[in-house]
């Protein structure tokens, strides 16, 4: 009996341990699972994608916090969405591939995936669906920007492929090894090729012989790193056998880690400046022909004028010369005589009465006075001082003659060692001072005047000054115009001309320097 109650309190025992151990291991299962699910619901809240579980019967079971932030534009929340039907909360979907795609992966036991554009929300999403035991897993990601971006590749490329064909320009895509690899249809014009015969060519090909070494040079610059781009105008052969002038422009093009992978290059037809150049340079070699007959002409006669205006400046001289000595000799003769039969009548003065006595006198005094004027005159067309004495002798006295009759100072400064020079230069010289010292009288209305001749080796300057009124530019301008000037200027630079020299004027309003320069042989 008491064998039989121990018994039992065993039994008991052991039951109630088995009992505890089963409780403990259901709870030790129920915290592994909840933790499981913890884990599980933890990675599906934190995934990036937005993801739902819908069971047999099309219920949301599940939605993640990405999945509600889609659809919440829509006023849906997981609150709303748990337990509700999918095809009833989301009516527009059905018919569409969302629900061919869903209702095959669950037929089929397949996974499926697809984009699809959902107009409501106005964006594209690309969707995986995974179906289970218990449902379908539906993961479905925004890809609204990457499709726009490709969208907007896509027009982008578009336009491009337009520009390059529509371009004015040729552009052409070069492999590296000189074969075409792509061109656009103005190449294919400029080159008389069609689009696919010259992808079967090299630029080589096409390249006008003259060219060839010329191309060969820059694209081996290119690829050696020399340059990074060149332009040059080339010929290029026709298919007909007929050049065309290019500016070609050659760059590379790289792929993205900046490696060379193909030549760009553009080609402008320029044939028709080239032609245009060619025929103007044709015009100007032709002008220029005609330009330097007409300038040798022209020459020609500028020096038979220039050989003609010393004859004349010569004969002038001579011409002065003889009239100066015919004045002399003739006329100042009849006029000594003159004057000495007027002094025999003066001697019996007594016999005339008071009339004839004073016309004796007076016709004295006139014929002394001719007398003096034509000396004067004489000295002037030429000064015999000048044969005789030399250039500086024959200025004073023209200088001093030329103040008592002006009423104007005239200051002269000449070296006292002045040597004698060419018969030619010093009438020259004198020619020079006499013309200065009369435009003075005439124009200038100056009280004052100065001569400065100065010698320096083989360089002689002549330089007169007036302090008057000054020459008015636009004059000065006729002045120095070597084909224009007046006749006195003009004597002036013809006579500086036959000896070598030159002539320069500078004038204000507070006088006028005019200086000759003349190298001295």
């Amino acid at each position: 009996m008491q064998a039989d109650e121990n018994e039992e309190k065993l039994l008991q025992s052991v039951a109630l341990q088995n009992a505890q151990a089963v409780l403990l291991a259901r709870e030790r299962a129920e915290r592994e699972l909840r933790e499981s699910n913890e884990r599980i619901t933890n990675i599906l809240e934190s995934i990036s994608d937005a993801f739902v579980v819908f069971d047999k019967e099309w219920r949301f079971s599940y939605v993640n916090p990405q999945a509600e932030q889609v659809v919440r534009p829509l006023n849906k929340s997981r609150s709303v969405l748990l337990g509700k039907n999918f095809w009833t909360e989301f009516p527009e979907l059905v018919g569409t591939p969302v629900e061919t795609n869903f209702r095959r992966s669950v037929a089929e036991r397949v996974k499926v995936e697809f984009e699809i554009f959902y107009p409501p929300l106005n964006a594209w999403f690309y969707v995986r669906a995974y179906p289970g035991r218990d449902g379908l897993s539906v993961y479905f990601l925004d890809i609204t920007s990457q499709k726009n971006a490709a969208e907007t590749v896509r027009v982008s490329g578009e336009r491009l492929h337009a520009v390059f064909n529509q371009a004015a320009v040729g552009i052409s895509i070069v492999s590296l090894d000189g074969r075409f690899v792509e061109v656009n249809q103005k190449c294919s014009d400029i080159l008389g090729y069609s689009v696919e015969e010259l992808k079967k060519l090299r630029v080589s090909d096409v390249t006008h012989a003259n060219d060839q070494e010329t191309t060969r040079s820059f694209i081996g610059r290119l690829l050696a790193g020399e340059i990074s781009h060149f332009a040059y105008e080339k010929r290029y052969v026709r298919k007909d056998g007929s050049f065309v002038w290019s500016l070609t422009t050659v760059n590379f093009l790289k792929d993205a880690e900046g490696k060379p992978q193909f030549l760009l290059g553009v080609l402008e037809d320029i044939t028709s400046r080239k032609l245009a150049e060619a025929a103007l340079r044709e015009t100007h070699d032709h002008l220029e022909k005609r330009v330097e007959e007409r300038t040798t002409a022209l020459k020609e006669a500028n020096d038979a004028l220039r050989d003609l205006s010393g004859r004349l400046l010569k004969v002038q001289d001579d011409e002065r010369r003889r009239l100066a000595r015919e004045l002399h000799d003739s006329v100042g003769q009849i006029l000594a005589a003159l004057s000495m039969n007027i002094a025999a009548v003066q001697s019996q003065v007594y016999k005339l009465d008071a009339l004839g006595a004073r016309a004796a006198l007076e016709n004295a005094q006139l014929v002394q006075q001719a007398s003096t004027e034509i000396r004067t005159l004489s000295h002037l067309l030429h000064p015999p001082l000048l044969e005789i004495a030399g250039l500086a002798s024959a200025l004073r006295w023209y200088v001093d003659g030329f103040s008592e009759r002006s009423q104007i100072k005239v200051d002269m400064e000449i070296p006292s060692d002045f040597s004698r020079l060419p018969n030619d230069t010093e009438l020259a010289i004198f020619r020079i001072v006499q013309e200065c010292l009369t435009n003075i009288h005439r124009h200038a209305g100056s009280s004052t005047a100065s001569i400065r001749i100065q010698q320096d080796g083989s360089r002689l300057r002549v330089e007169v000054r007036d302090y008057g009124k000054g020459i008015p530019p636009a004059k000065q301008r006729v002045i120095l115009d070597s084909s224009r000037g007046g006749v006195g200027f003009g004597g002036i630079r013809e006579r500086l001309r036959q000896l070598g020299g030159t002539l320069e004027i500078k004038s204000n309003g507070t006088g006028t320097v005019v200086s000759a320069t003349l190298q001295l042989t």
